[in-house]
């Protein structure tokens, strides 16, 4: 796995992979931005009150609900983004370290967008639900950490897995497929959750990520078909 994840950062070193990573930043970092704006346009609403300490804390609380709340949301929306480009990472992928394969097929542009659409709403539902739970647990930052780290990670592994997955067969058998490689494919899901919540590295964790899971897909077909 650790391999994968340098081979995937590694295609940063790669011209064709530019041109798809400039795409995918120039629309998720406003969406960062916009997320961020809204968390805070939110935070102002918030009550103040007449003794200056108090007041001081909950505006700083608020910046800090709005950064928490972006970092928390940011994953759905770069994969609505992530699925317009999935199929141009895939193949940048697969032909920088897997030439002698079949290629993957190309989806359909609606095809790959509905994709994204689906796995950012799924994301976006699932954190929305789960905010009670991060709010009782945010005073326990390991436990908060632990909780967004499953969630997410069996999200992400199940949308960001389908997304590669669909470029070589169909849904019943990657379904098949992932039942039978389950902690692999969870693994990635945890280790793209975790560039997700890492500020900075979660502008780059969507064109990272698709490309693990790449290497992913490729190996545990590998396995399934010895």
């Amino acid at each position: 796995m650790i391999d994968a994840l340098r081979k995937s950062f590694g295609l940063f070193a790669v011209p064709a992979f530019w041109a798809t990573a400039l795409k995918v930043l120039l629309l998720t970092v406003p969406l960062a931005a916009l997320a961020f704006w809204a968390g805070l346009e939110l935070a102002g609403m918030l009550p103040g009150s007449s003794h200056r300490v108090l007041d001081w804390i909950i505006r700083v609380a608020g910046v800090a609900a709005a950064l928490f709340g972006a970092l928390l949301l940011f994953p759905a929306l770069a994969s609505v983004v992530v699925g317009l480009f999935a199929d141009d990472i895939a193949e940048v992928t697969e032909r920088r370290y897997y030439p002698a394969e079949p290629p993957g097929r190309a989806l359909p542009l609606l095809a790959g967008a509905w994709q994204g659409v689906r796995a950012g709403l799924r994301l976006l539902a699932a954190n929305l639900l789960a905010l009670p739970v991060y709010l009782v647990l945010l005073p326990f930052t390991p436990l908060a950490a632990a909780f967004y780290l499953a969630l997410n990670g069996w999200l992400l592994s199940r949308e960001y897995f389908g997304m590669v997955a669909a470029r070589h067969m169909d849904a019943a058998s990657e379904r098949a497929l992932r039942r039978r490689s389950t902690g692999r494919i969870f693994l990635a899901g945890c280790l793209i959750a975790i560039m997700f919540g890492v500020p900075v590295l979660n502008l780059v964790a969507p064109l990272v990520g698709t490309a693990l899971m790449v290497h992913v897909f490729k190996g545990v077909t590998t396995v399934a078909r010895t």
